[in-house]
């Protein structure tokens, strides 16, 4: 008799290339190897998420139009791919996912990772995500922080924590390609861990910089990589203040992974509800981290122990966060040290793998359950 294969179809809108679509980038890629399972990703969109799946794992995209008709669509694709599970990734596509797997006898499930409670100002989307929670069976928090909000929304779900992950053998060799350094600022290299968009809070890394380039003219380079709604803004900034030569703008590059090891410091000021992907790739790469100490990233940084954090969110700060660094290289290198040896015990995506599969046959073995409980169907 054969093996029990594990079918699951992942669903994301396909456009973005930030943390929920990196680790969906990595936990399907891992799901592949495993002997147990049978994965497809479905995109929504094109974007960088599709074009970074196209060439590594089967990818399908239902056909453009109006929304019944992509509903149609999908459907279609989950049918004849038979799945046990569809696991959504983005939370403005669980209404059609969870739409499209009702009759198809497979559970559905989403991934949470940032607040789950819609704005005031949008009922209609509260109202969505109550149609897609109700046909659904279980949601998995990107972070611990996020369980208690996610379980009192959604008393329904079956909720579980399951952090990102990181094929760390792989993101070294990206780290390690060839780069064109020339547009580098000169000095110890600091980079910005996000873009230029109001959440992730460029304007006090911009402000930090300006700061530190006063006080020690060309000691510090800093670096901002990705497009925005503040780019703009940044650049004036940059241009108001004469600060071209030591903070510079760059687009947005598949080569992340390459720039983030030229990089001798990753500022993070923003306080992101999930666990960063950047900041696990830093911590593997040996990049001294300072964060915003807020949301996940005590628990990421284990209050201190492999990153260093900081509790006002101002410019002095953080710039004092970075003179500390340079003032006690041994310290800073034992966090370091500490900071892959963490990663590699908490976070190697086989090992996150692994405890998505677990969840999996836990919300499996629940509805077989739930059937066999209900009277006729014995």
């Amino acid at each position: 008799m054969s093996p029990f294969r594990l079918r699951v179809v992942h669903v994301a809108g396909g456009d973005g290339w930030s943390g929920p679509e990196i680790n969906l980038y990595h936990l399907a890629r891992a799901q592949t190897r495993r002997d147990d399972m049978a994965v497809q990703v479905i995109t929504l969109r094109h974007g960088p998420l599709t074009s970074h799946l196209t060439a590594a794992l089967p990818l399908a995209m239902p056909a453009d139009g109006r929304f019944l008709h992509r509903l149609s669509a999908l459907h279609a694709q989950l049918k004849s791919f038979r799945p046990h599970v569809v696991h959504c990734h983005t939370h403005q596509e669980n209404l059609m996912t969870a739409l499209a797997t009702h009759g198809t006898g497979a559970i559905a499930l989403r991934t949470i990772a940032n607040d789950t409670a819609p704005a005031p100002a949008r009922p209609r989307s509260g109202i969505a995500d109550a149609v897609a929670a109700n046909l659904q069976r279980g949601a998995i928090c990107t972070s611990p922080h996020l369980l208690p909000a996610a379980r009192a929304r959604y008393p329904s779900l079956i909720v579980e924590a399951i952090e990102p992950g990181l094929h760390i053998e792989e993101l070294e060799a990206a780290a390690d390609q060839p780069l064109d350094q020339n547009g580098f600022a000169p000095g110890m290299r600091i980079g910005f861990a996000g873009r230029p968009l109001p959440a992730h809070r460029p304007d006090l890394f911009i402000a930090m910089a300006h700061q530190l380039t006063r006080r020690q003219p060309g000691r510090f380079g800093f670096h901002l990589f990705g497009d925005g709604t503040l780019r703009p803004e940044c650049a004036a900034f940059i241009a108001r203040h004469r600060l071209g030569d030591a903070l510079r703008l760059f687009d947005y590059s598949r080569q992340r992974p390459a720039w983030l090891r030229r990089m001798d410091l990753l500022v993070l000021c923003a306080a992101p509800e999930g666990i960063p992907t950047v900041l696990l790739e830093a911590m593997v790469l040996g990049i001294p981290v300072i964060a915003c100490a807020a949301g996940a990233i005590p628990h990421l940084l284990g209050c201190g122990e492999f990153g260093l954090l900081v509790r006002d969110q101002n410019p002095e700060a953080y710039a004092a966060a970075v003179q500390h660094i340079t003032a006690t290289p041994k310290e800073t290198a034992e966090r370091t040290r500490r900071a892959r040896e963490q990663v590699e015990r908490r976070y190697g995506i086989d090992l996150i793998a692994e405890r998505y599969a677990a969840f999996y046959r836990t919300l499996l073995s629940t509805q077989a359950a739930s059937v066999s409980a209900t009277p006729g169907l014995t």
